[in-house]
């Protein structure tokens, strides 16, 4: 990453991705204690968690939502190799640029409909089923989780510049060296 608001804007990212990470992990080991209290309690007193499902549920979009961004980051999200590794150097990198623009765009859009989502939740009061619980705060959550994803699209479309002009002057290089 090159100095300036780049490399201020990836170490923002990667602050926002380690924080969220260590979110996912106490969210997974509390839906876990949520299943094995709700069993021991079905299974010892005959009386279930009232609306453990649910508090599974909101506790898993934590765990799904919060992990978005460092995928982005590292550029480990769904792609077909076999294909993109067919492709000439500068190709891949066209490929990547795109992938950023639309993985930014759909972020942004998810980000602002989560949020917004939200809004509408709150000013409305609904409640989980079972549990009661509000469920304003899920979904700006949820937001949250697309924030690192948009910024890490914004990182590697900036990285991904670089390189292709990188790989466009060594293209121009390897031409004038076949011309001599």
């Amino acid at each position: 990453m090159s100095k300036g608001f780049p490399n201020v804007l990836y170490k923002v990212t990667t602050f926002i991705n380690r924080i969220l990470i260590d979110v996912q992990v106490v969210a997974i080991i509390a839906s876990a204690l949520v299943v094995t209290l709700d069993v021991l309690m079905r299974l010892i007193l005959s009386k279930p968690i009232t609306g453990a499902s649910e508090y599974v549920g909101y506790i898993m979009i934590l765990a799904s939502y919060f992990g978005l961004g460092v995928c982005a980051q590292e550029r480990s999200h769904l792609k077909v190799d076999l294909i993109v590794q067919m492709l000439s150097e500068r190709a891949q990198i066209v490929n990547e640029l795109i992938n950023s623009v639309l993985v930014a765009a759909v972020g942004t859009i998810m980000l602002v409909a989560s949020v917004n989502q939200g809004f509408i939740n709150l000013e409305l009061g609904t409640t989980g089923t079972f549990s009661g619980v509000y469920n304003w705060p899920f979904y700006m959550l949820m937001g949250l989780g697309y924030l690192p994803v948009v910024l890490a699209c914004i990182c590697n479309f900036i990285e991904d510049i670089g390189r292709f002009r990188a790989a466009s002057s060594k293209k121009k290089l390897q031409a004038k060296g076949d011309e001599a």
